[in-house]
């Protein structure tokens, strides 16, 4: 009978994931004026939809035409059909960027053995309404992958539109064949360069060619190395490498967890582009010593610049092209223009908020993340800075470089309607995100929610935008709040993804974002914003709702809203109190369980947004609560470092409390609790069930974190280890490798040293290439588990082979989601239905 249910459970479970992977999800835009002039634009949008069956993703894009003019109020949007992107390739591209106007779009893509070249081989191709302009190998030689995730993806496209940069891995080096019939000392070991390590022709067996050990940049960054800039000319196809400050050059940084970032840097990885002008462009460096790389992904407490090079393709007063080795202020001309705190990056040139006499003037914005180079946190609030920028060319970048910095001081416009405290919780800036002249246009984490603000570049003013929920049906969108308090927001989540200004000279602009809610996956919507002083903004829906489908129309009819949950202790340390995001079933339908999902990082949040995972459990009787425990963003400063240093406490009560609220608001007592959590929220759930053994019925956790003094030795971000388990201070500035003392530290805030307490069974989900939280983790924790007497039945353990830290397989994660739905059937983590 037992057997029977579970597999039921797997059944409903992989029934629900059907329909609710079939929605699709907008993952980026490209805005543009409409043709022949008039308040109207037209939105691009590319659209991804989970295939399990596959393993895979489908990509597609839907076009909408808006209209935004005086006589169209409200205005209205009408989506088109889009032959040229339907007709774009598809198949293996590493990048696709669409050119300001729209008239653009460039492309690099590998191609597969059977597409006319060998397998793997890298084209780039340029993309216009008339269709393909010009295809050009790129050789391995030039370079390898394109970088696609965050810090390193991103292009960005010339004034003209004449050239694209964009960063990809710098060649890889190989050592020669060595020949089985020669002796060993004999051959040579002198580099080679991938495209010439073809086995060495000589008599005898042949050895493959062997790369030499090279420390990449860690966990979901594809194996880069050392992410280099590339300029492609429009025009001829030419490709050519962007020139890179000379590491020396770069501000020293404070010595890390892993101890080597106070040796002088030997090298330097540059992404993030922006041109400053035709002859050439801002972007960002990180310097990293020779033989390390420390995890880059969702870590900005890495040192970083803003600098400055010429375009590769521009030519100096003589008409030669600029080159490596020439110019001022580094190789190929290269400087370093700004890094505050020894933190600079995302540098994006705008108009100034105040033009000068003759109208012009700009500046060059960027972020800082010195406060979280300064407390080893890995996710910490950014600071917006500017510099003036005059003139064009290398005489504008050694201007800016001696130029005062200015850190806008960003607070909220009017204190009774509050705003997102101390500054903002941002990790990239673009360029549209300036479209509203003298204001910034973004997306950051308020408290529980994901809101768009409006900042004031001149004083810092900041203004929470309307919440698109209203504007987009109420009901459709967004179920009725089920708790809140005057200290929340309780928001539906809206992430920009593109902006442009009007092109009928008023001062107003568009940007374009993807909103959802807890019950509600993601739709495409359009924010109207007038410019002028006391304007405002509204919000159009683009997408039509999802498609009905049962599993949808039941996610619909779900209550969610922020529960209000203080820590325990009273908030002695004097941090603000935390909240948690609360799905639960309808409320005529009485919850047959509870689901506590805390949130990895630990320095992240759960936000008022649709997570497919949370609408599967609630769909099948759970009521689903995501605490944002202290140590969680967008509460301020003080909430987020109170929790370096009491990890596996202070995170472990604000969860307990969370739960108890979160149950008493659903009216889901007496009824079982699980925990489904990864990362940081894995430890937790391991730390749950070691310390309030009689509170959980099971849980299922995804490559959690059991052992932080094993951990340090292997993850690729050792600091993260120092920072948590011995706090800021500490961790940021503690040397490599760790003491004796700190080791014992790091044993005792983890929850492996209570698995004699565990009593619930556990289920194990483990990626076998994950970097970041290595699968010895789960291992040494199944075996300490059997160690106390818990036996086998007691700890399933299941490996996905080449799956890293996010299990984000689209395969992956609806098998994880299956065997935890039957996990927590057999363990009784499920009342019976009524």
């Amino acid at each position: 009978c037992e057997v029977g249910a579970a597999a039921a459970a797997e059944e409903e479970a992989l029934g629900l994931l059907r329909e609710l992977s079939a929605q699709g999800a907008p993952e980026w835009a490209h805005v543009a004026a409409r043709g022949g002039g008039g308040a109207g634009f037209l939105v691009t949008s590319g659209w991804s939809q989970r295939a399990p069956a596959d393993g895979g993703k489908r990509a597609f894009a839907r076009t909408f035409d808006v209209d935004a003019s005086a006589d169209a109020f409200p205005a209205s949007a009408l989506e088109t059909t889009s032959p040229s992107a339907a007709e774009l390739p598809s198949s293996g591209v590493e990048l696709r960027s669409v050119s300001p106007s729209g008239a653009r779009v460039f492309i690099v893509r590998t191609t597969a053995a059977n597409g006319g070249g060998a397998k793997g081989a890298r084209v780039a191709q340029l993309w216009t309404a008339a269709g393909l302009q010009w295809e050009a190998a790129v050789p391995a030689t030039l370079h390898g992958a394109v970088c696609a995730g965050e810090p390193f993806g991103g292009a960005d496209w010339s004034p003209s539109e004449g050239a694209v940069a964009y960063a990809a891995d710098a060649p890889r080096r190989v050592r020669a064949a060595v020949s089985a019939a020669a002796p060993l000392a004999a051959v040579s070991t002198a580099d080679k360069s991938e495209a010439d390590g073809d086995k060495a022709s000589v008599t005898g067996r042949t050895w493959e060619p062997t790369q030499d050990y090279a420390p990449d940049w860690g966990e979901a960054q594809g194996g880069a190395r050392e992410a280099a800039l590339f300029v492609v000319d429009c025009a001829s196809g030419a490709l050519a490498r962007v020139a890179v400050p000379d590491a020396q050059e770069l501000e020293p940084s404070a010595a890390h967890a892993d101890g080597e970032q106070s040796a002088p840097s030997a090298g330097v990885s540059c992404a993030q582009p922006c041109w400053t002008c035709e002859a050439g462009l801002a972007f960002t460096a990180w310097p990293h010593p020779a033989g390390h790389r420390p995890g880059l992904a969702h870590c900005l407490n890495r040192p970083s610049a803003v600098c400055w090079a010429p375009s590769p393709h521009a030519a100096d007063a003589s008409g030669e092209a600029a080159t490596e080795g020439d110019g001022e202020g580094g190789r190929g001309g290269a400087l370093v223009v700004a890094q505050p705190g020894g933190s600079g990056a995302s540098p994006v040139l705008a108009p100034a908020p105040a033009p000068g006499e003759d109208g012009g003037g700009s500046r060059l914005y960027f972020l800082s993340h010195a406060r979280a180079l300064a407390t080893g946190v890995h996710m910490a609030r950014a600071d917006v800075c500017s510099v003036p920028w005059s003139g064009s060319g290398a005489a504008a970048a050694r201007e800016a470089a001696t130029a005062t910095q200015d850190v806008l001081d960003v607070r909220a416009a009017d204190s009774a309607k509050g705003c997102p405290p101390d500054g903002l919780w941002v990790t990239r800036l673009r360029r549209d995100m300036f479209a509203l002249r003298g204001s910034l246009v973004a997306t950051t984490q308020w408290r529980a929610s994901r809101i768009c603000v409006r900042v004031d570049l001149e004083t810092g003013a900041c203004d929470a935008l309307p919440d698109p929920a209203a504007a987009l049906g109420g009901g459709a969108l967004l179920a009725d709040s089920l708790l809140s308090s005057d200290a929340e927001v309780c928001a539906c989540s809206a992430d920009v993804l593109a902006g442009a200004a009007a092109s009928d000279g008023a001062d107003g602009a568009i940007f374009v974002a993807a909103v959802s809610s807890p019950a509600s996956p993601p739709r495409l919507a359009a924010l109207l914003m007038d410019g002028s002083a006391g304007g405002g903004a509204e919000w159009v829906a683009l997408s039509e709702p999802q498609k009905a489908t049962p599993a949808l129309a039941a996610a619909a009819s779900a209550r969610w809203g922020v529960v209000h949950t203080p820590p325990p202790d009273g908030s002695a340390d004097g941090t603000d109190c935390g909240s948690a995001v609360l799905l639960a079933p309808p409320a005529d339908v009485r919850a047959r369980g509870i689901v506590l999902l805390p949130h990895g990082g630990p320095h992240t949040a759960a936000p008022t947004a649709y997570i497919m995972s949370a609408a599967m459990f609630t769909q099948m009787g759970y009521a689903v609560a995501m605490p944002n425990y202290r140590g969680s963003f967008g509460y301020g400063d003080a909430f987020l470092e109170a929790l370096p240093g009491r990890v596996g406490a202070v995170d472990v009560r604000d969860c307990m409390a969370a739960l108890s609220a979160c149950v008493a608001a659903a009216g889901a007592q007496e009824v079982p609790t699980v925990v489904w959590g990864g990362s940081h929220g894995g430890f937790l759930g391991a730390h749950l069930l070691g310390q309030h053994p009689e509170a959980f019925a099971a849980a299922a956790l995804r490559n959690a974190v059991t052992n932080i003094a094993s951990m340090v030795f292997s993850s690729d971000i050792p600091d993260w280890c120092a920072t948590e388990a011995l706090g800021c201070e500490r961790g940021a500035t503690a040397a490599w490798p760790p003491t004796q003392d700190e080791l014992r530290t790091m044993w005792e805030v983890s929850p492996i040293q209570y698995a004699g307490s565990v009593r619930a069974p556990m289920l194990l989900l483990v990626g076998d290439s994950d970097q970041r939280v290595p699968r010895e983790q789960s291992h040494q924790y199944r075996r300490a588990l059997q160690a106390a007497g818990r036996g086998e039945a007691a700890c399933e353990c299941v490996e996905f082979a080449g799956e890293g830290h996010a299990l984000g397989g689209t395969r992956t994660e609806a098998e994880c989601l299956a065997l935890a739905a039957a996990f927590f059937e057999r363990a009784g983590g499920r009342a019976p239905a009524e």
